[in-house]
């Protein structure tokens, strides 16, 4: 037996001397003994392909390169041992689910953690390295039987390892001489080895290690026992003390301490640099490895390195997709040159795949993507959800979204299935909004009637049934039941399943009826259609993993009874570890990995025949806490309970210490690792424009190369960009992206633009376009405009206020007829038509016994309230507020609020001559009933409708019986005065629309002319008073004062005419005292009207008003019915158009955009706003109908 270890500094080439080796000893004897290169997965291929090429033969006649893995499966086949059945990641999550279940009694810490995602995951991790360090249950229960004290640790970490020990026993126990985990094909290995005469014949060569567990060195020195030959290789120099070669030096020291231990002979082959090795031609590179973090500095101005930042993480990879670009097209790289190297895949992986996608760069990511988000998966993992919480809608329609549920019956051959299942989606769409809007319960889904669509137009109102109301009735009808039938039939098989094989088979039985597979095989076609060709492979791949999750569950499970709550946590636990199975597509693309997996020394050199390994390297995320990384503890064992195990003799993974250690070995062999070309990165801040920091390491090679050069990558288009226009896509991107924010550069890229002009002048168009792009729209023309409005257009004046506000959102609203999803939720608006809704009913009630707010009792008060609330209850929103003990509580407190609303109404009722003449006074061109208006005029042709309802007209007259005042009482659910600046700009001209139409129709509603009695704003609510202690000892007078305070909170807002008559009418008790906790006045003692606390308006400004408001009306239906609908958003004060705006995804209005400015209205005061109307109506007419 020969025994070699074959050491040397990286690049000297001793990869290269074995595979000289090899190819020596095929040549000389083809059919000769077998060669065995074992080395990481990772390397594998490579590996296999490098003794393939340089071979002379077609074929590897003697030669083979694999893994530790796939060599122990190779000798087992040879020896036995391979009987038992093997469990991969899937299975084993099973298992360990399995084994949490059914010892949950003896658990006392892992039971709380049980059924959370990756839970199960981080157990096998543990169990997985107790195996690959020969640690036994029986250890860590002798660790557990000592005092907790001894072992310098809790009594929680106590527990903690007596669970361990427990769930590994158990593990052990269930699995013994039946299953076969990856981990025990090394223990069979190294126990078989002695009988396999095929390691008796073979070479061994191990190459692409750092460093071995302990089961991988029983495995080494098996071989060097019984083998014809052991070559290990190992990155290494002997001479040196630097702390850079520890972790090497450790695994070198470890394997010879165990050959003498074992009276086994070695001999050390030390290689060193020479004209052949990898940095012969880079001077930088070769500097770099001899004097890696070596103190003293000792600088180089030597070529091969280069440094830069970028903004941020999406620029850095942008950048590094532009060097790669002109790497191969200008420099005559393969793509296969290249590799990257990450610190963080998971902050790098998904940007890098978007990225080089779009610039059109082949790659290949060396990591596993989870199964879990492939519609299959989610429908399989959400379906349990749903039955095990009553078909809640979050999990239903995840289901349902998946597609996987969909009716393909009537899917024929040559069709589109992507555009059916596009159809479809659309459909679930609408099924969902049904279901949103109504809250629906299991009961509802499995009822054998069919849902009626009924959409719910407020209280009160009633509601006509259209033609495109029933075709959307059958659609949602149609798909519920074919969801509810198959999920109703998939439970029952549930309720009767009884073990683990049971449910498994209720469950493939349901994908069956489902058809599923053949839906995947739809998917796959449309994936083919769509030229996706990862989709097209997933697709292809998850079905068949699937079915090697149930095999592995009923071999598991068997006949085993078990509740459906444990059989839904083993079989998640099983979906959660499947992975995609990823292989490289091609040999010329560009190598992603991360750094401590990466091994990229033997990727294939396309270019020159017999060479290989990465010519050009690039480090992204060289950051503070990533490159090297700031370890934490992600396992089950914390550092300190790991370092009290290995004072019992068990020793596990390096510890956190050590393997910060071991990463400067790590970033030496993968700064080392390209032939030509090294370049360094880090993000200076991440999208939320966090600052991150560099790295000491990229602090200290700048330090090692001060002359190095080093660009700054910023938001900003450089001058030179010229040399980083990659492919046709990304240059237009970046042409049109550079000009959109510096305009200024234009002459710089004339030639480009030239150049599009000329040979794409499509594409050129496209270019302007974009360029020339405002976020502006063109006003409609009339043809449209009739279209949408029609002739005549009817409009409330809430309407016509919002088309102020902002015409784009008008039109999005009553010209497409856009809104939101109809959620069943309690909102504001749903709580004021209550309240509205109540009042009104209360006062329809009283009035047929001739009767007023003022003539209730106390008493009356609170049981109509009570009465109406729950009337109003059970017609509110699909009963809302009967649907759960917070609503019903909810309820109490919203009749509260009409009750105290009643009281302040009775209060103000008692003391004003005002009494209630109408309650939801309707208006319109085609009233019955209230008021019928005439159609107006406008001065283009169209006509105008305005319709709306006035929640309360009061009527008072004078001691004489002949003069009538007419006023409006706007019940609003939260604070509001009314703001004549706002009456100027158009935004708030419903009370005063409303006022006009009761004062010129006053004939039609009291038989006399009438004159304006006010304009007013009542607040419902309920009043909150605060106090102190003083008033709480003074009983009496503070019940009255609290009283008189409620009184004073239910005052109302708005103005009144500057009329003593109609004031003394509004608060009779006005001559008794100086100010009203009624209406907004004060008087003085001598009876005049006070300087302050008023709210008046002469005769003349309140006509004046009238005018005002009918031309503001007249001239903004004139303004919609001409098609405008600007994107012009008003700003007042602090507040804008947008702040509750529902349509600004649709408008993409944004202040920074160049053409997007808000409309600003400036604050006036009253005197202001009220001159301003006056000047614009002696402007524009009169206003009068």
């Amino acid at each position: 037996m020969s025994i070699r270890f074959i050491v040397g500094r990286s690049g000297v080439g001793k990869t290269r001397v074995i595979l000289d080796e090899i190819k020596q000893a095929c040549d000389s004897v083809p059919q000769g003994d077998p060669i065995y290169v074992i080395v990481p997965d990772q390397m594998s291929f490579h590996m296999e392909y490098q003794l393939l090429k340089q071979s002379e033969h077609p074929s590897l006649m003697r030669v083979q390169g694999l893994s530790f893995s796939r060599f122990a499966y190779r000798i087992l086949q040879e020896t036995g041992g391979l009987s038992r059945y093997h469990l991969d990641q899937v299975g084993l999550a099973i298992l360990l689910q399995k084994v949490m279940n059914e010892k949950k009694e003896d658990l006392t810490v892992f039971p709380f953690y049980a059924n959370k995602p990756g839970f199960i995951n981080k157990v096998s991790e543990m169990i997985a390295e107790f195996k690959n360090y020969c640690v036994s249950p029986s250890q860590l229960f002798q660790c557990v039987n000592q005092p907790h004290e001894d072992l310098n640790w809790s009594l929680q970490s106590t527990k903690k390892i007596n669970d361990l020990a427990v769930l590994y026993e158990t593990f052990q126990q269930v699995s013994f001489n039946k299953y076969l985990m990856s981990e025990d094909y090394y223990t069979l290995l190294s126990e078989q080895i002695a009988n396999s005469q095929t390691v008796a014949n073979s070479d061994f060569y191990v190459d692409g290690y750092h460093i071995f567990n302990k089961q991988e060195e029983l495995i080494l020195f098996q071989l060097m026992k019984y083998a014809k030959s052991v070559t290990v290789v190992l990155t290494h120099d002997l001479n040196s003390e630097s702390q850079v070669f520890e972790m090497s030096g450790r695994t070198l020291t470890r394997l010879q301490n165990g050959a003498e231990e074992r009276g086994l002979t070695y001999e050390i082959c030390e290689l060193t640099a020479h004209e052949q090795s990898r940095f012969f031609k880079a001077s930088a590179l070769n500097h770099l490895e001899k004097h890696f973090l070596q103190v003293p500095l000792v600088p180089s101005n030597e070529e091969g390195i280069s440094f830069f930042t970028a903004a941020n993480r999406r620029i850095e990879v942008e950048e590094v997709a532009k060097r790669i670009h002109h790497l191969v097209h200008h420099d005559g790289c393969t793509y296969s040159d290249i590799a990257i190297y990450t610190g963080d895949a998971a902050a790098y992986d998904e940007l890098i795949a978007a990225i080089f996608t779009k610039f059109e760069i082949p790659m290949f990511l060396d990591y596993k993507e989870s199964m879990l988000y492939h519609p299959l998966m989610t429908m399989i993992y959400h379906l349990f959800d749903v039955i095990l919480n009553q078909w809640r809608h979050e999990s239903l329609f995840t289901v349902i979204k998946t597609g996987l549920l969909m009716n393909v019956e009537g899917f024929k051959k040559g069709q589109s299935f992507y555009e059916l299942y596009q159809a479809y989606q659309r459909q679930v769409d609408l099924l969902e909004n049904y279901c949103l809007a109504r809250n629906l319960k299991k009961s509802d889904w499995q009822t054998s009637e069919d849902w009626v669509y009924e959409r719910y137009q407020g209280l009160g109102r009633g509601y006509v049934k259209t033609d495109a109301d029933l075709e959307l009735e059958q659609k949602v009808n149609r798909i519920r039941k074919e969801v509810s039938t198959l999920i109703s039939s998939f439970e029952s098989k549930l309720k009767k399943a009884k073990t683990y094989k049971d449910y498994a088979i209720a469950t493939f039985s349901f994908l069956e009826e489902c058809q599923v597979p053949q839906k995947l095989a739809l998917f796959e076609e449309s994936a083919q259609e769509l030229q996706d060709l990862k989709l097209y492979k997933q697709h292809g791949q998850v079905w068949n993993q699937l079915l090697s999750l149930f095999e592995q569950l009923v071999e598991i499970g068997q006949e085993e009874a078990v509740s459906l709550e444990d059989f839904v946590n083993v079989f998640k636990s099983g979906i959660e570890e499947m992975a995609y199975a990823t292989v490289p597509p091609r040999l010329d693309q560009v190598a992603i990995g991360e750094l401590r997996r990466a091994r990229y020394q033997l990727v294939s050199d396309l270019t020159t025949p017999g060479q290989y390994g990465i010519k050009h390297a690039f480090v992204l995320g060289v950051n503070e806490g990533q490159i090297p990384k700031s370890m934490t503890e992600s396992s089950l064992l914390s550092e300190t309970e790991r370092e009290s195990l290995k004072a019992f003799g068990i020793e596990l993974a390096p510890s956190l210490v050590q393997t910060q250690i071991d990463e400067q070995f790590i970033l030496y062999t993968v700064f080392t690792s390209p032939k030509e070309s090294l370049t360094l990165s880090y993000a200076s801040s991440n999208d939320e424009g966090k600052e991150f920091l560099p790295s000491y390491i990229y602090a200290h090679l700048r330090s090692l190369f001060p002359d190095a050069p080093e660009d700054h990558v910023g938001r900003e288009w450089e001058e030179e960009v010229y040399e980083h226009l990659t492919t046709h896509s990304q240059t237009v991107a970046h042409l049109i992206a550079t000009l959109k924010q510096y305009p200024n550069r234009r002459s710089y890229y004339e030639p480009l633009l030239d150049y599009y002009q000329e040979t794409q002048p499509i594409v050129y168009q496209m270019i302007m376009q974009i360029l020339n792009y405002q976020n502006e729209v063109t006003n409609l023309d009339a043809q449209i405009t009739k279209q949408l409005y029609s002739d005549e257009i009817v409009a409330s004046v809430s309407r016509l206020e919002l088309f102020n506000q902002c015409e784009f959102a008008h039109y999005l609203r009553y010209g497409l007829k856009l809104k939101e999803r109809e959620q069943y939720k309690l909102d504001l608006p749903h709580i004021g038509e209550l309240y509205h809704e109540a009042l009104k009913r209360i006062a329809e009630l009283i009035k047929k016994e001739n009767r007023t707010f003022a003539d209730l009792t106390p008493d009356e008060c609170l049981t109509l309230s009570k009465m109406v609330s729950d009337e109003l209850s059970e017609q509110l929103l699909y009963k809302i507020l009967r649907q759960s003990k917070r609503m019903m509580k909810l309820t109490e407190r919203l009749t509260q609020v009409v009750y105290k609303t009643l009281l302040g109404l009775k209060y103000q009722g008692n003391h004003s001559a005002f009494k209630p003449l109408f309650f939801e006074l309707p208006f319109d061109t085609q009233q019955t009933t209230g008021i019928h208006l005439k159609s107006r005029e406008l001065p283009n042709g169209f006509k105008l409708s305005l319709k709306g309802i006035i929640d309360r007209v009061d009527v008072a007259k004078n001691e004489k019986g002949d003069h009538a005042y007419l006023r409006i009482i706007d019940y609003k659910s939260s604070e509001k005065d009314l703001e004549l600046d706002k009456v100027y700009y158009g935004l708030s001209l419903q009370l005063l629309t409303y006022l006009d139409i009761v004062v010129s129709n006053a004939l039609q509603l009291i038989d006399m002319p009438a004159e304006i009695g006010g304009l007013l704003y009542f607040h419902v609510h309920r009043p909150f008073i605060s106090h102190d202690v003083d008033d709480l000892l003074r009983q009496e007078a503070y019940e009255q004062k609290v009283e008189q305070m409620q009184h004073e909170k239910y005052k109302m807002n708005g103005y009144l005419p500057e009329d003593y008559e109609v004031v003394h009418l509004s608060d009779q008790r006005l001559s008794e005292q100086s100010k009203s906790d009624i209406v907004p006045i004060t008087l003085k003692k001598d009876g005049s009207f006070s300087a302050r606390g008023n709210a008046t308006l002469t005769g003349e400004s309140l006509q004046m008003l009238r005018r005002y408001t009918n031309q503001m009306i007249e001239e903004s239906a004139t303004r919609i019915t001409q098609g405008q609908l600007n994107i012009n958003p008003m700003k007042y004060g602090k507040s804008t158009a947008c702040d509750y705006c529902q349509y600004r995804g649709i408008c993409q209005f944004d202040p920074d955009f160049l053409g997007n400015e808000s409309r600003l209205l400036p604050k006036m005061k009253a005197d202001l706003a009220m001159e301003a109307m006056k000047c614009k109506l002696e402007e524009g007419g009169d206003g009068d109908e």
